[in-house]
């Protein structure tokens, strides 16, 4: 598979989650779980050939393992304190690609963008962010289903934003019912390719 055939199809999944996530049909669906939100989103993504092929990987300790492109709560290489060791969804490279991890998705749920919960999105930011854990296309899903997002948290969304160039948002607010444009590959929560 193609690097670039895999990163469009996980985004384009990212966004079909999204679509549900917003569909007031769906509410109680995703409600309040992360779990259902990362085993939804996985499964979103195995559909497609190749994610959940055996593939041969040599581990940094030289070990010739069997393995999936697709993993759930894989292990970063380095971990930024003791609740950040792992992305919640993650595609590893197979030594086809440059980086080690060729996407890696975080989901963050967040009613209004107080100064925790800022300073929480930061730190997943940064790990997202840190060279050693060699993420070659990182994601951050943001989700809402309670408040709905205001003014101020769409206003310190975008400062993260812009301070995390290399990382892409997807922001997911079932109040307002609606995809927020946080990223190039979103407008009214339609993909545009």
């Amino acid at each position: 598979m193609q690097q670039q055939e895999l990163i469009k199809h996980i985004e384009y999944s990212i966004l079909e989650f999204g679509q549900k996530f917003v569909n007031k049909k769906y509410r109680y669906a995703f409600f309040g779980s992360e779990g259902s939100v990362k085993c939804y989103l996985y499964s979103l993504i195995a559909r497609k050939n190749g994610f959940l092929e055996d593939i041969k990987y040599t581990t940094e300790e030289n070990e010739k393992i069997t393995t999936w492109h697709l993993h759930a709560e894989l292990p970063t290489f380095e971990k930024i304190n003791s609740k950040n060791g792992r992305f919640n969804i993650c595609v590893i490279n197979p030594d086809k690609y440059e980086k080690d991890n060729v996407a890696c998705i975080e989901i963050e749920w967040a009613s209004n963008i107080n100064n925790r919960i800022y300073s929480e999105l930061k730190t997943t930011l940064d790990k997202l962010s840190n060279p050693k854990n060699e993420v070659e296309n990182g994601y951050l899903i943001i989700l809402n289903d309670n408040n709905g997002f205001t003014k101020k948290d769409i206003a310190s969304l975008t400062k993260l934003k812009e301070q995390y160039s290399n990382v892409k948002f997807f922001i997911f607010d079932a109040v307002s019912d609606k995809s927020i444009l946080a990223s190039e590959l979103i407008k009214n929560g339609k993909a545009q390719y």
